[in-house]
């Protein structure tokens, strides 16, 4: 089995007050091996068309999928998806050939509960594209795909890095009633492949205060030596909020990490879990106050990444002002 390698790069957005959303693109190369970046332009153009866009919480979309895609309706199984019923996909599921397969499992996911027996079944698959592709299904199915998270948490101890990644993303995606794979999210911290160790952060934060049990794990995993990891597992423990009171310590110590995207990532925790964080505030504060090179990623490069960099930095600024509205009550 190819171990998955990982270019595990970062950026953060705000896309709502005291919400940092860490956007990375995954893609799969000929050889078998995972990268993530953070922009679509670091992905080569052979692989761009089929990258996936993915967001700290266990959310994915297809680069590709029309806004709001994800959003509608799951449809009865009498109803069809591109000319064919739930029982016609189906069928699919028992083809010899395991791309026919996994093509099935993404049609199937549009039946939304209806189809979760089969996708299931499929991530016992012995094909491994067959199985990424029942748990990519499953996270698409979202909070109706409850009756998985035991499969899904078995499926955590893949031997294929790709599957353990994305059944630790589709758990995220499941939600709150996905909070009993939260041990097991919290071991898969500790996976030997870097993907798998930012999957596992991801579906933490997406399971929310369900994840409280993975608080000690989350607070190891910000120091990690992986930026991209240090900065999901801050991400997970603000969405856990106050629940990971116990966290502030090492989220005010976050706060002074080389890396832009990790502070922004705390300062939006911190914020958070609110009035329990007060010992932050005096961080909080220089931050959200600094406009110095020092308190930022160095060296400012030139052109496009030096563009990027500053609004890094106006994001980090907006962070801790928000951070400080929430915890001190304004």
């Amino acid at each position: 089995m190819r171990r998955a390698a990982s270019a595990l790069l970062l950026a953060v957005f705000v896309g709502a007050p005291g919400a940092a959303i860490a956007q990375l693109y995954r893609w799969t190369d000929e050889t078998g091996a995972v990268h993530l970046a953070d922009d679509l332009n670091q992905v080569p153009e052979a692989y761009r068309r089929r990258a996936e866009q993915i967001r700290t919480g266990g959310e994915r979309a297809r680069t590709e999928a029309p806004p709001g895609a994800e959003a509608r309706r799951a449809l009865a199984p009498h109803e069809r998806w591109r000319g064919r019923t739930l029982a016609d996909w189906q069928a699919d599921l028992r083809d010899s050939a395991p791309r026919t397969r996994a093509m099935a499992l993404a049609a199937v996911a549009f039946f939304g509960a209806a189809g979760v027996p089969g996708m299931v079944e499929a991530l016992r698959d012995p094909d491994a594209l067959v199985r990424v592709s029942a748990a990519r299904a499953l996270g698409q199915v979202g909070p109706d795909a409850a009756g998985a998270v035991l499969a899904l948490s078995a499926a955590l101890r893949d031997g294929d890095p790709r599957v353990r990644f994305d059944a630790a993303v589709a758990l995220g995606r499941v939600g709150l009633a996905a909070a009993a794979a939260a041990p097991a999210l919290a071991r898969a911290l500790g996976d030997a492949a870097g993907e798998v160790r930012v999957g596992a952060a991801m579906g933490l934060g997406g399971i929310g205060p369900g994840g409280r049990e993975a608080v000690p794990a989350l607070v190891q995993a910000l120091r990690d030596g992986n930026a991209v990891l240090r900065m999901s597992a801050a991400s997970a423990l603000g969405g856990i909020g106050q629940d990971a009171r116990a966290a502030v310590p090492a989220l005010r110590a976050a706060l002074g990490d080389n890396n832009t995207s990790v502070r922004t990532s705390a300062a939006s925790a911190l914020g958070n879990i609110g009035s329990a964080a007060r010992e932050a505030i005096p961080e909080l504060r220089r931050l959200a106050e600094s406009d110095r090179a020092s308190d930022f990623d160095t060296p400012v490069r030139d052109g496009a990444l030096r563009q990027k960099e500053g609004v890094l930095r106006q994001e980090l600024r907006v962070a801790a002002r928000e951070a400080l509205r929430q915890i001190e009550g304004r």
